[in-house]
C-alpha cells in the first residue's frame, strides 16, 4: 500500500497585504491569462478598480467563463470580481445538443439512464427531476456546462431526502461548515433552514465570498440552497483584515470537519473513505473511483483549518473501473462534447487502469480540461499526460515559460 504524506501549512491572521495599485493587478490578471493561453486578442476587457475587478467581452463557453473568473479569483490584491461576460452565440441546434447532453450526463453520473431530466431552448440548458445528492446535483450541472453550444444552464434539480436529519441538525451541521472556512464571514448574514431548504439572506463584501458561503451551505440533509437575497456589497468590511484566529481543534472537531467536507465535494465519493485522527495528525484509508477523486479528496484534507499533518493509503477501487475499451470510448465521447476540447486532437489510450493522452492543444487550459476528464474516469489510477501546447501566439509561450503555477488536477 502506497502511502502519501502530506504536511498542511498553519496560517496566522491578522496580517493585512498592501493594497495592490489598479494597474499592476489588471497587468497580472493579463499576464496569467496570457499563461494560459485562452484569453487571446480582444473577446476579454478587464477592468480593475480598488481591488474590483470587472471581467466583460464575451466568452467560448461557459466553461472558459468559470475558470476565467475562479483565475482571477486566486490572485493577489482581488477583493471582488463582477462577471460581465457574455457567452458567444453558437450554430449548434438545440437538438445537437440534447444529443450530447442523453450521452455526457449519463457518462457523468456513471448510469446508463438519468433519474433527472432536461430541456433546451435556443441554447439554454434547464435540468429538472431528482437528483441523489447535492455532490450529484453539481455533477450534472458542470457535466452541462461543458456542452458545446451551451449558453446557460438552470438547475431545478431536487435532492432526494433520503437523510433523516431534522432542520435543526441541519443547523448544526451549517454552524460547523461557516465556523470551518475561514474565507467567508457570516457576521452580515441570516442562515435559516425550513424543510431541509438552507435561505442565506443578508450581504457579503464579494462573488468569491457569495459562492464559498453558498457551497458551505450544501451540507448533509440540505436539500437545496437559496441565496437569491445575499447581495454582494464590496468594501462592506477591509478584505482580509477579519479577525480569525488560528485554529485549535480536538481530534473529534477535525474529524467532523473532514467527513462535511467530504460529502460537499462534488469530485469525491466519502462513502468508501476512512478518516482516523490523533493529536491534529490525519489518516485516510479506504478506496475512491478514480485517482482525481483521490487528489480531491487528499487536498480537502490538507487545506482543512487545525490539521498537523495528512497522511493517505487511499487507494483506487477495481470495482468502479470499466473495460479498457469503454473507457477509452467514454473519455473519447466527454472529449468530443466538451465546449473547449471538441476542436483539439487527442489521442486516447487506456490499459489496466492507465489513460494516455497524446497529442496537441493550443493552451495549457485545454490540456489542463482533458487532465482532469481523464483523472476523473473511474477506475483511473495513473494519467499520462503527452499532450504538447501549440502556442497560438510567442508572447504567449514565452509568458509560459513559469512553472508549476497551478497544479493539473
Amino acid at each position: 500500500m502506497t502511502k502519501t504524506i502530506i504536511y498542511s501549512l498553519i496560517l496566522f491572521a491578522g496580517l493585512t497585504a498592501p493594497a495592490i495599485a489598479s494597474e499592476d493587478l489588471k497587468e497580472a490578471i493579463d499576464q496569467t491569462f496570457a499563461e494560459e493561453g485562452f484569453a487571446e486578442g480582444s473577446n476579454y476587457k478587464i477592468e480593475t478598480s480598488d481591488g474590483v475587478v470587472t471581467l466583460s467581452g464575451y466568452a467560448d463557453s461557459l466553461v472558459s467563463r468559470r475558470y476565467a473568473i475562479e483565475l482571477v479569483q486566486t490572485l493577489s490584491g482581488v477583493k471582488a470580481v463582477i462577471d460581465r461576460l457574455i457567452i458567444k452565440e453558437s450554430s449548434r441546434s438545440d437538438e445537437e445538443i440534447t444529443d450530447d447532453l442523453v450521452t455526457t450526463l449519463a457518462v457523468a453520473a456513471g448510469v446508463d439512464k438519468l433519474p433527472s431530466r432536461f430541456k433546451v431552448n435556443d441554447g439554454v440548458v434547464t435540468l429538472t427531476g431528482s437528483a441523489s445528492s447535492l455532490r450529484m446535483r453539481e455533477v450534472l450541472e458542470r457535466a452541462a456546462e461543458s456542452i458545446r453550444g451551451v449558453r446557460s444552464v438552470t438547475n431545478m434539480l431536487k435532492v432526494e431526502r433520503n437523510s433523516k436529519l431534522n432542520d435543526a441538525e441541519i443547523q448544526q451541521f451549517l454552524n460547523l461548515a461557516f465556523a470551518d472556512d475561514a474565507w467567508i464571514d457570516e457576521d452580515f448574514v441570516k442562515i435559516s433552514v425550513n424543510d431541509g431548504i438552507v435561505t442565506l439572506v443578508g450581504a457579503v463584501d464579494s462573488g468569491f465570498e457569495k459562492q464559498r458561503m453558498i457551497s458551505s451551505a450544501q451540507v448533509t440533509g440540505a436539500r437545496t440552497v437559496n441565496a437569491d437575497d445575499l447581495e454582494v456589497s464590496p468594501g462592506l468590511r477591509p478584505a482580509m483584515s477579519r479577525p480569525h484566529p488560528p485554529f485549535f481543534r480536538s481530534d473529534s472537531e477535525l474529524k467532523a470537519a473532514l467527513e462535511l467536507a467530504l460529502q460537499k465535494d462534488h469530485r469525491v465519493r466519502a462513502d468508501g473513505i476512512e478518516i482516523n485522527v490523533a493529536d491534529g495528525d490525519i489518516t485516510l484509508t479506504g478506496t475512491v473511483p478514480s485517482i482525481g477523486a483521490k487528489a480531491s479528496a487528499e487536498s480537502d484534507a490538507i487545506n482543512l483549518p487545525g490539521a498537523e499533518s495528512v497522511s493517505s493509503f487511499l487507494t483506487v477501487s477495481l470495482n468502479t473501473r470499466t473495460s479498457d475499451e469503454v473507457t477509452k470510448q467514454n473519455l473519447e465521447l466527454l472529449l468530443k462534447n466538451h465546449a473547449v476540447l471538441s476542436e483539439e486532437s487527442i489521442e486516447v489510450s487506456s490499459e489496466n487502469g492507465t489513460i494516455t493522452l497524446k497529442g496537441s492543444v493550443e493552451s495549457k487550459f485545454a490540456r489542463r480540461m482533458a487532465v482532469r476528464l481523464a483523472a476523473f474516469m473511474p477506475g483511473t489510477q495513473v494519467v499520462k499526460n503527452m499532450l504538447r501546447v501549440e502556442w497560438q501566439t510567442e508572447t504567449a509561450a514565452l509568458r509560459s515559460l513559469n512553472p508549476g503555477r497551478y497544479i493539473e488536477l
